[in-house]
């Protein structure tokens, strides 16, 4: 049903998409190929720079969750706390991560 190219590009595609790559930047990638040049250091450069992004997410993740654990550490000492909903909750300074789910830090400016 489809040309060769077609599924060669697609495959392409989804293996760059499983690299972390953008369609914006495979775009790129692709474009700079058709026009005769190598784009393999854009692309080596592009992975680097997500590497560095993903370890600083990690460092981040790592505080999150000894700060989580810690504040529930003291939620075990404390027991029951009382509130307008649940007293935990609300003396809880603890903050999500920027790399958070989007809807958690929507639903943190809110308040």
């Amino acid at each position: 049903m489809f040309d060769e190219d077609v599924l060669e590009r697609l495959d392409f595609i989804r293996r760059a998409q499983a690299l972390g790559f953008s369609l914006a930047e495979i775009g790129r990638v692709t474009s700079e190929a058709a026009s005769g040049q190598s784009p393999c250091a854009a692309v080596r450069e592009i992975v680097r720079t997500r590497l560095r992004e993903l370890d600083e997410r990690l460092e981040e993740l790592r505080r999150y969750r000894d700060e989580l654990a810690t504040t529930l550490a003291g939620w075990d000492e404390k027991g029951e706390v009382e509130g307008h909903v649940c007293g935990l909750i609300e003396s809880s300074n603890v903050r999500a991560p920027s790399s958070a789910p989007a809807v958690v830090r929507k639903q943190r400016r809110r308040s």
